[in-house]
């Protein structure tokens, strides 16, 4: 990863604390509940799209954004375009499209403005019928999310839209089995195991955390992280902790440690194991999908402001429809996010090793990290059979 989409990911980290209070508190994250997906990076690359090119004459607004962004305005469609190329370049997609208004974008002197600055790599064209959007949007996104997420109503002067995809096959694929008794409550009959991959414990706000992450070709992942000693009563708490823990935060705890932390939680067991050469790990977890539509039009997000910029000062529809699935082969994901413009608007070493057993039967949080830029993330609290 680049120092340049490392500045990115870290602007996107910073966005998503945002994104998670506005999307996801309040929401429960408890078992048999519908698992939460969405794209905190689909949101903010749309934000730079509208923002970086807009001619913004309030400094305070300007300042505003750039504290949003994360990054200077001046900079942010070329560190935006970085990102886009790398994420792209490991097959998976992140790319923006505009619609406007024939009349709206001749007679628009912000409107030639900003299509005259843009940098980013863009198509679209005149607005079209609102099965043609969908046709569109099923097309681009392989056919996870098959609805353009916002109404069409002939009354839209400009639409702009961001796309994240990524699918993508495990290195070392997952074997299915018969679902063990800890996972009861999650109504399967079957989930996955594995014993090719090391599981991290980490002590971070006041929680024991196990991380798995699960890799496939190239610098694509998907890192699941389940609180050992602590349950979440908010998802936007249990999102924001454990991608500190993604991103390096809390400190690692050694696995002659972790017994005396969860005090006989019955999710781990770890054995020490006199004349044996390496640590082993086994783990068991539910295959997943989600599917989710969220309101983005708030004003710590920023889409919603830098659309009055472009094009009035009134109330713009921001949405996002975002889509996932977690399997024995691999991952796949899908967001849409799009901003409308309507009429209204019209502006250790030892001499042996532990073996680890570990049951994520509780929930968890997972994010689909692609060259360094986290894409999707999700809360899981319900399963798929495997």
């Amino acid at each position: 990863m680049s120092a340049t989409t490392r500045q990115v990911a870290a602007a996107v980290r910073q966005y998503s604390k945002e994104f998670y209070k506005a999307t996801a508190s309040g929401v429960n994250p408890i078992l048999g509940e519908s698992n939460y997906i969405a794209s905190p990076f689909g949101a903010w690359l749309l934000l730079v799209f509208i923002a970086a090119s807009t001619p913004i004459e309030d400094e305070a607004v300007r300042s505003e954004l750039e504290d949003i962004i994360g990054i200077p305005l001046d900079k942010a469609s070329t560190f935006a375009q970085h990102a886009i190329n790398e994420i792209t370049a490991e097959e998976s997609e992140a790319a923006l499209c505009a619609w406007f208004q024939p009349e709206y974008a001749k007679s628009s002197d912000r409107i030639s403005e900003w299509l005259d600055k843009n940098t980013l790599g863009l198509s679209g064209g005149y607005i079209p019928e609102k099965a043609q959007l969908d046709a569109w949007t099923e097309d681009i996104t392989r056919g996870l999310i098959k609805k353009f997420p916002a109404d069409i109503d002939g009354s839209e002067l400009a639409i702009l839209a961001s796309i994240i995809y990524s699918k993508f096959k495990w290195r070392e694929g997952f074997e299915v089995v018969d679902a063990p008794d800890e996972f009861v409550e999650w109504d399967v009959e079957k989930v996955l195991t594995t014993t090719d991959d090391i599981v991290r414990f980490v002590s971070h706000n006041g929680s024991l955390f196990a991380i798995l992450s699960k890799a496939a070709a190239g610098h694509k992942s998907v890192t699941t992280v389940m609180s050992l000693t602590h349950n979440y009563d908010d998802a936007a708490a249990y999102l924001n902790d454990a991608e500190e823990v993604l991103s390096g935060e809390g400190h690692g705890v050694a696995l002659d440690e972790i017994e005396d932390i969860i005090d006989g939680a019955s999710e781990v067991k770890i054995e020490y194991v006199e004349g044996q050469t390496n640590d082993t790990y086994e783990v068991w977890l539910p295959a997943w999908s989600a599917e989710a539509t969220l309101n983005l039009n708030i004003n710590e997000l920023g889409i919603g402001t830098a659309m009055k910029e472009l094009g009035g000062n009134h109330d713009v529809p921001v949405i996002q429809s975002a889509v996932a699935k977690y399997t024995a082969e691999g991952f796949e994901g899908a967001a849409v996010t799009v901003a409308i413009m309507r009429g209204t608007a019209f502006q250790p070493v030892t001499a042996g090793a532990y073996s680890v057993s570990l049951m994520m039967n509780k929930p968890a949080v997972a994010f689909c990290v692609v060259a360094g830029v986290p894409l999707f993330s999700a809360v899981v609290t319900t399963a798929n059979e495997a």
